[in-house]
């Protein structure tokens, strides 16, 4: 098992070896930094996987070659799709700005950001564009296959089959900076978008500092980083976690901060509860044929499918109220089988035939009706978000699980209540909201640590200039 360490090591070192040999076999404008950048993710992604089963070789023939990064993401990655997918335009706004953002900031964000000046600008997004596809020359990349394979690397046989169009031969085409907006710190986000990811390699390129965090709840959650989140740690200049020691202080969440204020209106909510004898269980979307790859993260061995449909059918055994289920909404969209039955829909009926199955409306609007939540994943992202009320919300813990054993003994230690006396045989355990809360550090003063930080960076920044010029 690699350490994120180790990791971190060898993507830099082969991002740098992919960038230096494309440099030697193309007449690119960019530069060897730049093009570190943009290859990190890439690179994450082959590495994190060259142990997966079929990941390289079982590719469809018309897949041999990926049009852009999006492509690339999407054929390994089926849940990008299933979200509605990363190939989206990036709308320009020329300036100079101290702070760049893909979220909207809210108005209270705006005001704090206005008292301590600093300008700021929330990048927008529209329909993407058709990309005109070339021909792949094949010479170039055999030259760069014979530049890669005189370097003792990690990188798999076939791996330039893997680089997309986009990233080699159309790399001068994509040669554009003059509406780029310039900045001092920018907030990494969506930099597997391949627009999104050129503009931060060129804003690194100027000097720019990127900060980061954890967008949902998968960071830090498994014993095994996923390659994203490595990939964010290479990119960024800082980047925040959540932490599970209690002597240790972690920089405000910005989705769990946010949920404080959002969640303000939840004691008038919880005052006309009117499913009190009843739980609320949510169930992320399951894949109900080939799982994807990086889903093995999440276990030690074998399927989610089968793992939630076994956690669901002993549900009972654990909870004595009548249960409800709240399906992930694209699920019930597509017509797929659930373990050679019907749909899930269907199935959770089939079980439970007196439970309310659910598709549309939000999690956390939803739990206020009920006396408490059910989570069947411990890395849902809506765990952090129900986190933040004060609703009962229970996940199982298990020796299945390939849990980070930290996460887990927290979880454990600061439990309110449990199904079983121990985790050897499973438990669900009721969740200490205030801990998970404090693990992440949500405070309702989080845009003043923002403003903080922010002035931080700029004022580093320039000392480093100084001593440079």
């Amino acid at each position: 098992m690699k350490k994120d360490e180790d990791f971190i090591i060898e993507i830099r070192k082969h991002s740098r070896i992919l960038a230096a040999s494309m440099k030697k076999i193309l007449s690119t404008r960019y530069s060897a930094e730049f093009l570190e950048t943009i290859y990190t993710p890439i690179v994450a992604e082959i590495l994190f996987n060259c142990g997966q089963d079929n990941f390289f070789y079982d590719a469809k023939a018309d897949k041999l070659f990926f049009e852009t990064m999006e492509d690339f993401y999407d054929f390994y990655n089926p849940e990008m799709p299933i979200n509605g997918g990363w190939s989206f335009e990036v709308e320009w706004e020329p300036g100079n700005y101290d702070f760049i953002t893909s979220y909207p900031p809210n108005i209270y964000e705006k005001i704090i950001y206005k008292i301590f000046r600093i300008s700021h600008l929330q990048l927008k997004y529209s329909e993407p564009k058709t990309i005109k596809i070339g021909t792949f020359n094949k010479l170039a990349r055999k030259e760069l296959k014979l530049l890669l394979d005189s370097e003792e690397s990690f990188f798999p046989p076939n791996v330039v089959d893997l680089i997309p169009y986009s990233l080699f031969e159309n790399l001068n085409k994509k040669y554009k900076t003059g509406n780029y907006p310039l900045t001092k710190v920018i907030w990494l986000d969506l930099y597997l978008n391949e627009n999104y990811l050129f503009y931060l390699a060129y804003i690194k390129e100027k000097g720019a500092k990127v900060i980061s965090q954890s967008h949902g709840a998968s960071c830090k959650l498994t014993s095994v980083s996923f390659s994203n989140e490595v990939a964010e740690k290479v990119i960024s200049d800082e980047n925040n976690t959540p932490k599970w020691n209690k002597n240790e202080k972690a920089f405000p969440h910005l989705r769990v901060s946010r949920s404080l204020f959002i969640n303000i209106k939840d004691i008038y909510r919880t005052l006309f509860n009117k499913k009190r004898n009843r739980l609320l269980v949510l169930i992320g979307y399951i894949y109900p044929g080939d799982e994807p790859s990086f889903m093995k993260t999440y276990l030690k061995s074998g399927l989610i499918l089968d793992h939630v449909i076994k956690q669901i059918t002993e549900l009972s055994s654990h909870f004595p109220d009548d249960l409800d289920f709240k399906i992930h909404p694209k699920q019930d969209q597509y017509d797929h089988s659930l373990n050679g039955l019907t749909k899930l829909k269907t199935t959770l009926k089939k079980i439970y035939p007196k439970s309310e199955v659910i598709t549309e409306g939000s999690a956390r609007l939803l739990a206020h009706r009920y006396n408490g939540v059910i989570s069947m994943d411990y890395y849902s992202s809506s765990l952090l978000e129900i986190s933040a009320t004060k609703n009962k919300q229970y996940v199982y813990i298990g020796p299945e699980l390939a849990i980070h054993n930290d996460f887990e003994s927290l979880l454990w230690d600061t439990r309110k209540s449990s199904s079983r006396s121990d985790m050897s045989k499973g438990a669900y355990i009721e969740i200490n909201n205030k801990e998970i809360r404090k693990a992440y550090g949500a405070s309702f003063f989080y845009p003043i640590s923002f403003s903080l930080l922010i002035r931080k960076i700029i004022a580093q920044n320039r000392r480093e200039q100084s001593i440079s010029q």
